[in-house]
């Protein structure tokens, strides 16, 4: 059963930190997310983790800020 305590969203900056193009869009489905979920969401800085993978494999993306945000902990 789903029972998530918590939600992780990436959050796609420039290298140097400065909003990208869909930054705002990550943050409006985030916040959509919350409000749906009654739950908080944890931003994880995904800037790095886009270069390392090929475009368009979005599973293998969540995987990469999931993991980035574990091992933060």
């Amino acid at each position: 059963e789903w029972q998530p305590q918590q939600l992780v969203v990436g959050l796609p900056l420039h290298p140097d930190g400065k909003p990208h193009a869909i930054t705002e869009k990550a943050k409006r489905f985030g916040n959509q997310l919350k409000g749906r979920f009654q739950l908080p969401v944890i931003w994880v800085d995904e800037r790095f983790s886009s270069v390392d993978v090929e475009q368009g494999d979005d599973a293998l993306a969540a995987q990469l800020i999931l993991q980035q945000y574990l091992q933060e902990l």
